[in-house]
């Protein structure tokens, strides 16, 4: 019985550091694609890129 909280314990440490792994995998991830966006961007037509441009402006918060 003197096993139990111990296994607990690495349990939980395992399960803190897979999740540490995935977000610092997805923070990779998603910095690759942002450098692949611009590239991207540039094969689309020209209707789909204004539609994104638009977006983009109507997400962006007002200038001060």
């Amino acid at each position: 019985m003197d096993d139990v909280p111990e296994a607990l314990r690495d349990a939980a440490y395992v399960a803190v550091g897979l999740v540490v792994i995935g977000l610092q995998r997805a923070q990779v991830r998603r910095r690759e694609l942002a450098r692949q966006l611009p590239e991207l961007e540039e094969r689309l037509p020209p209707g789909v890129r204004e539609a994104i441009d638009a977006v983009r402006s109507a997400l962006r918060p007002p200038a001060p």
